[in-house]
């Protein structure tokens, strides 16, 4: 977490790239910027001008809200700079549900999904079943019905009706499906791809 605080300039948010790329297990940096003192056209600005000048090899994902929050995601949407636009907060922020939820949030009328005590989404794009004991090296899964993808493997799992089904998920590679045709979750993955952190 990096606070850099209201007015920031391009150079400010440079010297803050900096500052988080220097730590080696950074695997994904998310910029997060609500504008009130700022705006998000200017936040959009010195990231353009800033990304091309860093060495970034890890997912860039950027959460825009506020001051002219339309014009700042047009800049960073016609820059063409490897950049994940992530709208889980705006859906969070429109609908009133928390980032991480329960997947009923999303499948009320999926008796199987009422059950599930530890999984859950992220968005409503994202599916994750955390390994909770020592040493084990898969997890069960419920997948409701439909397309999902597993974000690090690219396997698809589709299903008519939801289904359980036994993934591995060594240190490394957990068990997160996205729907398949969610385009924030291809997005991720491609840049996983692009950057050699999964095959």
């Amino acid at each position: 977490f990096l606070d850099i605080g209201g007015g920031a300039s391009p150079e400010r948010v440079g010297k803050a790239f900096e500052l988080v790329l220097a730590d080696k297990n950074v695997k994904a940096m998310l910029v997060n910027v609500y504008a009130g003192i700022n705006r998000c056209d200017w936040i959009a600005e010195g990231l353009v001008q800033v990304i091309p000048k860093v060495d970034l090899k890890i997912p860039l994902i950027v959460r825009l809200s506020g001051t002219n929050v339309e014009e700042g995601i047009k800049i960073l949407k016609e820059s063409e700079l490897p950049i994940i636009l992530a709208d889980t907060l705006k859906d969070a922020a429109q609908k009133g549900h928390p980032v991480v939820r329960h997947p009923w949030v999303h499948y009320p009328n999926d008796d199987a999904v009422r059950l599930l005590e530890y999984q859950f989404m992220i968005g409503a794009d994202f599916m994750v079943a955390p390994v909770l004991d020592p040493g084990t090296a898969s997890v069960d899964v419920y997948l409701p019905k439909g397309s999902w993808t597993h974000l690090f493997t690219g396997q698809v799992h589709s299903h008519a009706q939801g289904k359980s089904i036994a993934v591995a998920a060594p240190i490394g590679t957990p068990a997160v499906f996205y729907k398949t045709e969610s385009k924030p979750g291809e997005q991720f993955r491609q840049r996983l791809l692009t950057e050699g952190l999964i095959e």
